[in-house]
């Protein structure tokens, strides 16, 4: 099982996609409203979070197994963690392959005048709740008791609400972070497979953690290396 210092830097990590969509999102505001809007749709998201738990905990009351398949007895939590595995994987995979298609540029945004404060503070708690279905499954999967997955939570909600624009300029600053991010989240989910089919393979961890650093410093040489980049 992944220490408590772990577990927080996991799950931290995987909310770092709703950091992402909420750093996009604010960009069509005013300054003075980032925070308000970063504020409410956080609340939002944690109000979202704990139904999910809710809904998941009762899924997932039922330990006898739905089948068995290869000699693995798989119940609605070998199920939940085979599936939140899978999304991460395929979802920040694919985002890793784009990432390098489009050599780290960040796609324009086009504010539209229809946008309304409230609106946003809506559309933002409604996305960051959907895409927080697999921060609450891994979070049931490592968590050892209900308690921990909530600060958990709250502590990954806390950094996201107090450093999400330190986090928009940071990333703008240096693109390379996204490699980081994607590579970390994608080996994560291959990880959570590898739970879902009732391995544990906790060393798997320190070497996602190796593995990103890696890939940064190849892709940190790539841009130095090419002739866009000693040309500025």
């Amino acid at each position: 099982m992944l220490t408590l210092l772990q577990q927080t830097i996991f799950i931290t990590s995987i909310d770092l996609d709703n950091a992402s969509y909420a750093i996009g999102a604010i960009q069509r505001l005013k300054p003075q409203q980032q925070q308000i809007v970063i504020f409410w749709s956080t609340f939002l998201e944690l109000m979202g979070r704990l139904l999910l738990i809710a809904i998941f905990v009762i899924l997932t009351g039922e330990e006898k197994p739905l089948f068995t398949f290869g000699g693995v007895a798989f119940t609605v939590e070998n199920i939940s963690l085979f599936a939140a595995g899978t999304f991460l994987l395929v979802r920040n995979g694919r985002g890793l392959i784009d990432f390098f298609r489009t050599r780290g540029e960040p796609e324009e945004f086009q504010p539209t005048k229809a946008d309304r404060f409230r609106k946003v503070i809506f559309e933002m708690g409604v996305m960051l709740t959907v895409m927080s279905i697999d921060t609450v499954l891994a979070g049931l999967g490592i968590a050892d008791s209900l308690i921990i997955l909530l600060f958990l939570l709250l502590f990954s909600a806390a950094v996201r609400l107090l450093f999400v624009r330190h986090i928009a300029t940071f990333v703008q600053r240096y693109p390379a972070i996204n490699i980081v991010i994607l590579t970390l989240l994608t080996l994560i989910g291959a990880e959570l497979i590898l739970q879902g089919f009732g391995l544990d393979f906790e060393p798997l961890f320190n070497a996602i953690l190796i593995a990103s650093l890696i890939v940064a410093i190849m892709y940190h040489r790539q841009r130095a290396n090419s002739p866009l980049s000693t040309e500025t």
